[in-house]
This record gives C-alpha cells, sequence and structure tokens, in this order.
C-alpha cells in the first residue's frame, strides 16, 4: 500500500496547529481535579507540538532516509523555488539552545521520544519551540491552502 505524501504533510500539519489550538480551550473550575488536569494537557499539548516540529522539520529539510516522505515528493519545486526558507529551518534547527551545547535538534532527537537522564521528569520545550515556530510557520504559509485544509481551518495561527 503506497502513502500519498500530501495526506501526511497534511495530517502533520493539522496536528502541529491544532495543538496549538487545543492549548487555549478552558478547563473547567468545576472539572474533578480541574488544576491536574489542566496541567497534564498542557504538558502533552507541548509535548505534541514539539514532535510535530520534527516530522515537519524531516518533511521539508534535507531526506534522511530513503523511505521518508519529503516535500520533494509533494512539490518538487518547493526546495528551489524557497531556498531562504530552508536555511532559516536548518539554522534554526542548529542554533544552541542550552548551556552544555544541545541544539534544539539535539534536544528534539534525545530528549522528546527517550526517557534520558538528563531530562528528568520534565522538560522546557519552550525554547525550542519559540526558535521553531518562526521558520516552520515561514514554510506552512508557502503551500497552497487549497491542497492542505489544516491551513485554512487554523490559519490565525500562521499569522501571529
Amino acid at each position: 500500500m503506497e502513502t500519498d505524501p500530501l495526506a501526511v504533510l497534511s495530517y502533520e500539519i493539522q496536528m502541529y496547529l491544532g495543538a496549538r489550538h487545543l492549548q487555549g480551550l478552558q478547563i473547567t473550575q468545576s472539572a474533578p481535579h480541574s488544576e491536574k488536569l489542566k496541567i497534564i494537557l498542557e504538558s502533552a499539548l507541548v509535548e505534541v507540538k514539539a514532535l510535530h516540529i520534527r516530522i515537519l522539520l524531516e518533511i521539508f529539510l534535507e531526506r534522511t532516509k530513503p523511505e521518508n516522505i519529503n516535500i520533494d515528493d509533494i512539490l518538487p519545486d518547493w526546495r528551489k523555488e524557497h531556498a531562504d526558507i530552508i536555511q532559516s529551518l536548518e539554522n534554526a534547527y542548529n542554533k544552541i539552545i542550552l548551556k552544555n551545547g544541545f541544539t534544539c535538534k539535539k534536544c528534539l532527537n534525545k530528549f522528546l521520544a527517550h526517557p534520558d537522564k538528563q531530562r528528568g521528569d520534565s522538560f522546557n520545550w519552550a525554547p525550542v519551540i519559540e526558535i521553531m515556530d518562526p521558520p516552520i510557520k515561514e514554510a506552512l504559509r508557502t503551500l497552497p491552502k487549497n491542497k492542505f485544509f489544516p491551513l485554512w481551518f487554523f490559519s490565525k495561527y500562521l499569522n501571529n
């Protein structure tokens, strides 16, 4: 069974922007354990957003494995038309954000899906998300909205 690369990218966009949308929803104070639920929901959504940042980077940056879906499979001319955006993505991905020399890339690859001893029981994803959001949004704004429903549905998150 062959996967539709456009559908995969559309799903990743939906999850990336959808996490941002869900972060704005309120848990009512009357809900049992509302404060704990709020913390769990917020943590889960931050990690979902970090995960989908990582996946979108794999789609937009140079293909790392032959079987991976890449922007070249979806919009073959995108890479040469948006070399400046690719450079912004690479610069942000490789930016050092922690005192130990860790980059956004290393944090996403090391701490997102691994129970690493350096991570502990929590990790502050804010620096990674703050650095990666602008170039990811810049890349998403170049895509045709008529091919990607989430770009139209969540458009307000691409402009702020």
